[in-house]
């Protein structure tokens, strides 16, 4: 009998990434999620991942932010780089990335809604 070997397929890109680094404790975060709502948080030092659904609703939510964060039209960078104990998030949703450094600067309120939700996944 002969049996075949097939490799699984690459699972897909995540939907929407995100860490969190910094603050006074030195945070060490980082989220992936899918479109369906699979998501996957690791929080140094265990680095032991959490998987997890989000819920139709936090899904929707979610959703929601990113659409109105409007990644295609934001900056690659906001925030100052001279910041002690502020935290950076870097998040990615497709082809888009952006850093943002949170030590009191502005940022545009539908970035900073994303980041809210986003930090309370993590």
């Amino acid at each position: 009998m002969l049996a075949l070997a097939l490799a699984a397929p690459a699972s897909a890109a995540p939907w929407l990434t995100a860490s969190q680094t910094g603050g006074f404790v030195g945070v060490d975060s980082s989220l992936t999620v899918s479109s369906s709502g699979r998501a996957q948080r690791v929080t140094m030092p265990s680095a032991k991942p959490m998987r997890f659904r989000l819920s139709s609703k936090r899904l929707h939510a979610l959703k929601k932010h990113v659409r109105a964060a409007d990644f295609p039209h934001l900056r690659r960078t906001y925030g100052s780089q001279n910041c002690a104990d502020g935290f950076v998030f870097h998040l990615t949703h497709g082809k888009y990335e952006v850093t943002v450094i949170q030590c009191g600067d502005r940022i545009p309120r539908r970035l900073a809604d994303l980041i809210d939700d986003v930090a309370s996944l993590m």
